[in-house]
């Protein structure tokens, strides 16, 4: 590309783009409508912030097609010899204008969310809301402390499941194909607070930061040692080594568990973060529809975002579930067996989340988990089915062709961009161009002038 090509290539190139260019704004006066959906595309597509396309699609648009095709760097943006009187031309201009890669990322990693961009996404919330209480209130890590294997672990989630979330995932499912995130705030899988020195240290997992830090762990993640294989921050001793990846084997057993929940074919990715979730910063990294998307979570701090269901942290258990859950914990670590400074780990807890406690009658020390509250178990509030992408183009189309409406009947004024430039697909002409302001200012104060009503 830093070489320049010899004025004759580039001579040749320019005339037979300009005589393209010219073709095009011709059509674009007979036919608005058809010119404003190709310069609005094109224009789209070279802006930076455009990050993502469907790999498996082109993009056709009249006398242009825009194609993507997947590549081990990202995907190629270029485009097409129609613009073009013959081949050589074509090849003449991509020496000049060499096609840009944009990275996609791996999308097949991230659970194919880039091409499904047009269906609906439930993000989950875990602790308190998926799951009963903060992790399960130290129950899956008193597992872990005495030994017991990933498996057992993954069953003690299984059982920690809100009774909510199937009803709700159903609901959404019978309405619109749906997707799942798991979306959490782990903070200590992120900023590490070491169990041997205190130090914090930034923890990294290969590429799958984005740009706000959070961690995207892609769903072909088995088990908790193929996150770690993956881990590039600081050294780590033994010990430090083995926290981390005890609190991974947690994560994925509580991932694994709301898949199986739901009935899903393939565990969904997960997002950790350590500060307050962005869900614009997040679809993006995934490839996702910013207003397809409903996040469950019990932080009243984001339940100024729309897209957000608040619901009641999930501290107790109906009576069969906590039973069972009782009955599982007694079955496969009975109390007496726990050491000492387990017990005085769990004995340190938030009262509210303590996993053990007294028996009142006898005095003995048992697994406790709060019961619910007769009737005061309630399902999750529903979204309204999020804007589908296809009505808001639609709609969008609409307002533009009303414009060009006016346009023509204004002896064919150019419209005011909001960025203050003048609209591509309408013809220069003089006096200067008009905003659509003082246009509907005009209108007002004349019956005959066209009443621009949503415009």
């Amino acid at each position: 590309a830093s070489a320049q090509p010899n004025q004759e290539i580039r001579d040749m190139a320019d005339t037979e783009a300009h005589a393209a260019w010219a073709g095009t704004h011709e059509r674009a006066r007979r036919a608005p409508l058809r010119a404003a959906a190709t310069a609005c595309a094109l224009v789209l597509l070279s802006m930076p912030s455009c990050r993502s396309f469907d790999s498996q699609h082109s993009m056709q648009f009249p006398q242009t097609r825009m194609n993507v095709r997947a590549g081990e760097e990202g995907v190629w943006m270029g485009g097409d010899s129609k613009l073009f009187g013959s081949e050589s031309s074509w090849q003449s201009y991509l020496k000049m204008v060499p096609p840009r890669r944009v990275s996609l990322g791996d999308s097949a990693a991230l659970g194919g969310m880039v091409a499904n961009r047009g269906r609906t996404t439930l993000m989950l919330d875990l602790d308190k809301t998926c799951l009963f209480g903060n992790d399960g209130n130290d129950l899956g890590l008193s597992l872990q402390w005495m030994g017991k294997s990933p498996e057992i672990v993954r069953e003690l989630y299984r059982r920690l499941v809100s009774p909510s979330l199937r009803q709700a995932y159903e609901s959404y499912a019978a309405k619109d194909e749906v997707d799942v995130v798991i979306y959490t705030r782990r903070p200590q899988l992120l900023n590490y607070k070491s169990c041997m020195t205190g130090e914090v240290l930034g923890l990294r997992y290969a590429d799958w930061h984005d740009a706000g830090g959070q961690v995207h762990i892609p769903a072909t993640m088995q088990q908790a040692g193929d996150v770690l294989e993956q881990y590039c921050g600081p050294v780590l001793d033994q010990e430090e080594e083995h926290d981390v990846l005890k609190g991974l084997e947690r994560l994925l057993a509580a991932r694994d568990a709301i898949a199986l929940e739901l009935g899903l074919a393939t565990a969904p990715p997960v997002v950790v973060t350590a500060t307050e979730k962005d869900l614009d910063k997040t679809a993006r990294h995934l490839g996702l529809h910013s207003q397809r998307i409903v996040l469950y979570d019990d932080n009243v701090a984001l339940s100024k975002d729309s897209r957000v269901v608040v619901v009641e942290p999930l501290i107790s258990l109906p009576s069969a579930q906590r039973d069972e859950l009782l009955r599982f914990m007694q079955q496969v670590l009975p109390v007496n067996e726990i050491d000492e400074d387990l017990i005085t780990y769990l004995e340190g807890a938030n009262p509210a989340e303590q996993a053990i406690r007294h028996d009142p009658l006898t005095g003995h020390l048992a697994w406790w988990v709060p019961e619910e509250r007769s009737g005061r178990g309630s399902h999750w509030r529903l979204l309204d089915a999020p804007k589908d992408a296809a009505a808001q183009a639609s709609l969008t189309a609409q307002k533009l062709h009303l414009k060009l409406r006016l346009s023509a009947s204004c002896a064919n004024l150019p419209l005011v961009c909001s960025d203050g430039s003048v609209s591509p697909v309408t013809e220069p002409s003089s006096p200067p161009a008009l905003d659509c302001k003082v246009l509907r200012n005009a209108s007002r104060r004349s019956e005959k002038s066209v009443e621009l009503i949503g415009v």
